[in-house]
């Protein structure tokens, strides 16, 4: 018999993906607060095996643009259109012999920096659209539209327009002594999307977590805005999240929560900030408490790596 996996605060449900994908699942792109890096602590906190079988799979997130991604790529072929889009915007090649002083890094592998030119561009581009189209572009389109804006934005969420371009010069992705630009990091979207795991069973839903009907005997993961962080475009009362737990609780479901402090005062916690996997993005610097990271669950922890 199967389980039930919810994630209330699915954002890139980095911690499913793991579930159904094994180890090396990862979300198409980051996105503040993303628990890549966490996602193999936390199940294995909450009694669960990365690549497991039977699964069904509930995500639910307030944000447009998320559960618009969620509820359109879970469909196997409407991924591998993303992907066909997402290879159709990646123009490295076009540039791999052009010489140009002023934008070249000849550190990367793929395009010797040329790439910066071409990210330029298409970033311009895809923002463009998004303004004069009042939102995303339909279908497979606007999804690579939103995935690749979203990894050179800082903001780009809760109808927010793209804000802070990052650019090709972005310390922390586009060093020299990192071989990386543009072109290699939309090969990396591009790769990701076509390596996502695929959902046997998923509902997608776009209500408050608070609205989330209960399930008995389920798994029930809460990663909700943090009250001391920033960075985040929306807050959820730590009432509401308590609130929420109990009532899973009482029903029978394993709850975890992830918070910067304990949450549930009465329940378990572990502080799971030293098990951190490395990821390409770091989000740490968003947080007062820096790298902090703190599993508030209903059961003892049974195991943490």
């Amino acid at each position: 018999m199967g389980i039930v996996f919810v994630e209330a605060f699915c954002g890139m449900s980095a911690v499913s993906l793991k579930l159904i994908g094994g180890n090396d699942a990862s979300p198409p792109v980051s996105r503040h607060g993303a628990k890549t890096g966490y996602a193999l602590s936390i199940l294995a906190a909450m009694g669960l095996t990365p690549g497991m079988e039977n699964v069904h799979i509930i995500l639910n997130d307030v944000d447009p643009f998320i559960y618009n991604l969620w509820s359109k790529i879970t469909d196997p072929k409407t991924k591998r259109d993303v992907v066909k889009i997402l290879d159709k915007w990646d123009q490295c090649k076009i540039y791999r012999h052009v010489i140009d002083p002023t934008s070249a890094t000849p550190a990367c592998p793929h395009c010797r920096g040329l790439g910066r030119r071409v990210e330029s561009k298409l970033y311009d581009e895809l923002v463009g659209a998004y303004k004069r189209n009042g939102g995303l572009w339909p279908g497979p389109r606007g999804i690579a539209q939103w995935m690749v804006i979203r990894a050179w934005s800082r903001v780009f969420e809760h109808n927010q327009l793209p804000e802070l371009y990052l650019g090709p010069d972005r310390p922390s992705v586009a060093r020299k002594d990192l071989n990386t630009c543009f072109a290699t990091r939309l090969k990396g979207i591009r790769r990701r999307t076509e390596r996502m795991p695929q959902f046997a069973s998923v509902d997608v839903l776009n209500v408050s977590a608070a609205d989330i009907e209960p399930i008995p005997n389920s798994f029930l993961y809460m990663d909700p805005p943090y009250i001391e962080g920033q960075g985040y475009s929306q807050t959820f009362p730590r009432e509401k999240v308590i609130e929420i737990a109990r009532r899973w609780d009482a029903v029978g479901a394993t709850v975890a929560i992830s918070e910067a402090d304990k949450v549930v005062d009465d329940w378990r916690s572990i502080d799971i900030s030293p098990y951190r996997r490395q990821t390409g993005r770091r989000s740490k610097g968003f947080f007062k408490f820096k790298s902090r990271e703190i599993l508030t669950l209903n059961r003892m922890p049974v195991s943490i790596i």
